[in-house]
């Protein structure tokens, strides 16, 4: 009877224990599911705020007197990635000190667009300080075949951000808006490019 009463004992307290495990485990998961969405939430308040920021520190300036190098190496206006009659251009901006995976990323989504943006409206714009390197990276990304140009800097605020960004001109090579993508909510990001191409390529 006696150890009948120490068996019922230890199955109560394995189930206790069990429930416990079982419960701390849920409980585990379920924070981790909060965490992540104010992680989700937190990325979308800088996203909205980098969005006001830098348009208002970017739209205005003028690009006209830029030149970038091509994949010989030849400088060219930046005017010349207009064809007759274009009024506005996309351009995708990456530096060579901006992190790999975002870089990878901003070109990605953008590629993604290109069904609706097309190809001729679409720029990718490196900043590397070394042409034949970048020419050697563009396989990477699966630009090649696209309108792709080199230099070093612009004269633009968002230069200094340390992401790679986003910017539209029109035919006087006028900023009209900058944008920073963030891997970290591809919603907004998608929302951008088909407003953008509503707005200027529609």
């Amino acid at each position: 009877m006696k150890k009948n009463l120490l068996y019922l004992l230890f199955l109560i307290l394995l189930g206790v224990m069990i429930g416990f495990v079982i419960n701390y485990y849920q409980f585990k998961k379920q924070t981790a599911v909060v965490i992540t969405a104010l992680r989700e939430q937190l990325t979308t308040k800088r996203s909205i705020e980098k969005i006001t920021e830098i348009t208002l520190n970017n739209i205005g300036f003028n690009l006209g007197e830029e030149l970038v190098k091509d994949s010989r190496s030849t400088l060219i206006p930046l005017k010349a990635f207009f064809n007759k009659g274009q009024k506005y251009l996309i351009v995708s901006r990456f530096l060579e000190n901006n992190c790999e995976s975002c870089v990878n990323y901003s070109i990605q989504m953008l590629k993604n667009k290109l069904p609706i943006l097309k190809a001729e409206n679409v720029l990718f714009l490196g900043g590397y300080r070394n042409n034949m390197l970048f020419n050697q990276l563009k396989p990477t990304y699966q630009i090649d075949s696209l309108n792709v140009a080199n230099v070093t800097a612009l004269p633009l605020p968002a230069e200094e951000l340390g992401y790679p960004y986003y910017f539209v001109i029109d035919s006087t090579l006028t900023v009209l808006n900058v944008f920073v993508p963030d891997k970290g909510s591809p919603s907004i990001d998608e929302r951008y490019l088909e407003a953008v191409q509503a707005k200027f390529f529609n």
